[in-house]
């Protein structure tokens, strides 16, 4: 059983190296044909820069280009995006050029990276490992149940019942409610991320 874990994990380590390998290679393709086309959207007037409102839009449109890429990360608040504004904002104009956006937009993604690998590793390994943890659960109450001299026959009503169902619903539970980890595990990240580009927030409080 442990072979073939392992064997299973490295499938999965190498899959997830060869589709990291592949986004690399198309990203900054990509990355600069979005860059481009959200600053340019966005510059109403081509003055070359954008304030600090059409800022805010520019980078909630960037994450709906994530999105429709398959990219599942969450903007942050006005609050944060104000907060970087601020700090790249070099010639103390009150405005943000391209380059500047440029240098925002890299951060974001550089800092919630970790969102998205931990969304990318949780996807893969959750249904991959469902039936090894679900193994596991039953070994461990097996043993809990001869540690403590408990029983675990099936009454015959129940038997009957559990008869008809799916060999592997528990396995499918187990998988679902490993799926559903997802969500807060993202926001845990999510609430880091914030915390640490708005530190004066959490010293206000």
């Amino acid at each position: 059983m442990l072979l073939t874990l392992a064997t299973v994990l490295l499938v999965v380590v190498l899959l997830a190296t060869l589709i990291g390998l592949y986004i690399r290679q198309r990203w900054r393709t990509w990355m600069d044909r979005a860059l481009d086309a959200t600053f340019e959207s966005t510059d109403l007037d081509k003055s070359g820069k954008i304030n600090r409102d059409e800022f805010y839009i520019a980078v909630l449109e960037m994450y709906i280009q994530f999105h429709l890429y398959g990219v599942n990360v969450r903007a942050p608040n006005r609050e944060t995006i104000m907060h970087m504004m601020e700090e790249m904002d070099a010639d103390d104009s009150g405005d943000i050029d391209r380059q500047e956006f440029r240098r925002v937009i890299t951060r974001l993604l550089m800092t919630q990276s970790t969102r998205m690998a931990t969304q990318l590793a949780l996807t893969v390994v959750c249904p991959v490992t469902a039936g090894y943890v679900t193994a596991a659960i039953r070994l461990a109450a097996s043993r809990t149940a001869v540690a403590f001299g408990l029983s675990l026959a099936t009454p015959p009503a129940l038997a009957s019942l559990l008869d008809g169902l799916p060999e592997s619903l528990d396995q499918t539970l187990v998988c679902g409610a490993m799926l559903g980890s997802i969500g807060p595990a993202l926001a845990a990240v999510d609430y880091l991320f914030e915390t640490k580009l708005t530190p004066s927030k959490a010293k206000d409080s």
